[in-house]
């Protein structure tokens, strides 16, 4: 499986788990922050193939724990950028939280790059066999 490919699984997963908030809340949730399901849904998708791109173009950086962090951190941040274009539309974006919104984004990829060191071992195998 491929980068992107599970980046896109992990946002078939979140759209179908806020499918079922929209099923039994309705659209409620969604507009109580100037939102709809379908962006919501579309947010996920993008910043999933986006953080999913991010962690495939920098495989070969991923060979420490460090590196597996950094991937994760930047990927993090592809993911909150895709969602803050689905919310707010195209940059500059205006929103006060933007500051806080990239720190948690970058933070929670690293976190998750450090939980996957089967990503580490994954790009020393690769760069060991060289190209296909």
């Amino acid at each position: 499986m491929t980068a992107v490919q599970a980046g896109f699984y992990a946002a078939a997963f979140l759209a179908l788990w806020t499918g079922l908030l929209r099923l039994v809340a309705g659209e409620a949730p969604f507009a109580e922050h100037g939102l709809t399901y379908t962006r919501v849904a579309a947010g996920y998708l993008l910043g999933g193939l986006a953080g999913g791109a991010v962690v495939g173009a920098l495989l070969p950086v991923a060979r420490s724990r460090g590196g597996t962090a950094a991937v994760g951190a930047l990927a993090g941040l592809a993911v909150g950028a895709a969602m803050s274009v689905v919310a707010s539309g195209m940059p500059p974006w205006r929103d006060p939280r933007g500051g806080d919104i990239a720190l948690v984004t970058v933070a929670l990829g690293a976190a998750i790059g450090l939980w996957f060191p089967a990503l580490a071992r994954r790009a020393a195998a690769n760069s060991a066999d060289g190209p296909p």
